[in-house]
């Protein structure tokens, strides 16, 4: 009721004369006021006269061209010194809130809506969808922001279930217990990779850097209320990024070559899809990163690691879906150049190396042993076994490093699996060059059993 002409000051109900009169072009109507007519549709009463209401809407907002995004902009600059805090995160009103994507649409919807009468919609979802077709939007753009609102939909509802007053909608702080009670109430679970108020705000830092560039892209970034406000999410996704938010938020992740890292995150985001998921992980890693011995060095393998990839895209999916295996990975690159090396040189080792049935058993000597043997069976030449035999090596030092590093198994069980892959290669290799003797004097009998083990 406090959006009706005159506000509080005003009668609760007004005459279709009166409402022209103070929406009007030369009515006492702030710009956003009129811009809230955007969402009015009627919902009781006599149709016929709901429609005539719904008419003049049109005829205010989107044909009379009385609304000035400039008005509307500077009322947001003010509502964010008055709703929020610096040092808290208000959902609806800090820089990428759910008014910034609110404004931002209907400001879209007022441009265009006189030409393209399908923006015409009280709803944000259909209105998206909307400038998607008319290609005001592109179409994944229209998505990420569809579930953006959805969550931030969401989030304030759970804020208004877990507190009660609607207009404390200030985001609970990272090390709270009412933060685990929020995200377990919207619906987060626990995972073996990541907690439930974790997930929340990961996702919360990735849609409030897509609703700021949303804002950057049709507005400029210096629209938003508060433009040092932002994430790595923000470096990805931005073309107007200022030199001194850029070393800011990357010292914050403990970055020391601020220039090569930007770099390299750059390198890292691509284009496309490959983009989007990108910038979903970095948030994550971002976190991960800050707490790992060397960022720099875990960054600089990252990306020679991902050019080595055939399809990123999909690794990065792998990723996001298993958090777990993203910092397994961060972890190696930003301890050891030699297992890093490893990895960029073969790729497809990361995924099988962290398969639980791999990653959380010690491998059986047998099955060492047998895979080699069939290794021998099928080479076609001398060469492609030795080929063989330094992959099989390189590969089982990087997981049995991985279970020592990463899972932190005792030094014991970690040279035990050493000396057993010692003990296979031992095997087969000897197993080799009998046959190989065998093949070469037919007088020598073929080997058939096991090298004798050192006991």
């Amino acid at each position: 009721m406090r959006l009706r002409p005159f506000g509080q000051a005003g009668p609760l109900a007004c005459s279709l004369e009166n409402f022209c009169k103070y929406y009007g072009k030369k009515g006492k109507a702030h710009a956003a006021e009129r811009l809230a007519l955007v969402r009015l549709r009627k919902i009781g009463g006599q149709p016929e006269f709901g429609a005539l209401v719904e008419r003049m809407r049109d005829q205010i907002i989107y044909e009379s061209k009385t609304i000035d995004p400039l008005k509307v902009l500077s009322l947001r600059a003010k509502q964010f010194i008055a709703k929020t805090d610096k040092n808290k995160f208000n959902v609806k009103f800090s820089p990428g809130g759910l008014v910034d994507l609110e404004y931002s649409v209907q400001l879209l919807q007022v441009i265009h809506g006189s030409a393209i009468k399908s923006l015409r919609t009280p709803l944000i979802h259909n209105a998206l969808k909307a400038l998607a077709v008319a290609n005001v939007l592109k179409q994944h753009q229209a998505e990420s922001l569809i579930q953006a609102y959805n969550f931030f939909r969401n989030l304030i509802n759970g804020l208004r279930m877990l507190r009660g007053p609607a207009r404390d909608l200030i985001l609970p702080a990272a090390d709270s217990s009412e933060l685990i009670h929020l995200a377990r109430r919207i619906g987060y679970e626990y995972t073996d990779d990541l907690s439930p108020q974790k997930q929340l705000l990961y996702d919360f830092e990735t849609w409030t850097a897509h609703i700021r560039l949303f804002v950057e892209r049709y507005f400029g970034r210096d629209s938003l209320p508060n433009q040092e406000i932002g994430n790595i999410a923000d470096i990805i996704l931005s073309r107007e990024i200022s030199n001194e938010f850029k070393e800011r938020v990357l010292k914050k992740i403990e970055f020391k070559e601020i220039n090569r890292a930007f770099n390299n995150i750059k390198k890292l985001a691509g284009e496309g899809k490959q983009l989007e998921y990108f910038t979903r992980i970095s948030v994550l890693a971002g976190d991960m990163l800050s707490r790992k011995p060397d960022p720099d060095m875990a960054l600089n393998n990252c990306e020679r690691f991902v050019q080595a990839l055939k399809n990123p895209l999909e690794h990065y999916k792998l990723l996001l879906s298993q958090p777990r295996r993203l910092d397994i990975l961060l972890t190696l690159f930003s301890v050891s150049h030699f297992l890093s090396n490893i990895l960029i040189r073969y790729p497809g080792f990361f995924a099988w190396a962290t398969q639980p049935e791999n990653l959380q058993t010690i491998r059986d000597l047998s099955a060492l042993k047998f895979e080699l043997a069939i290794a021998a069976r099928h080479a076609a030449s001398h060469e492609q076994w030795l080929i063989h035999l330094r992959r099989f090596r390189k590969r089982e030092i990087l997981r049995i490093a991985i279970r020592d590093v990463c899972l932190e198994k005792p030094i014991t069980e970690t040279t035990f699996e050493l000396s057993r892959v010692a003990e296979a290669i031992i095997d087969g290799t000897l197993s080799e060059i009998w046959a190989q003797q065998a093949k070469d004097k037919k007088n020598l009998p073929a080997y058939s059993a096991s090298w004798p083990s050192a006991n």
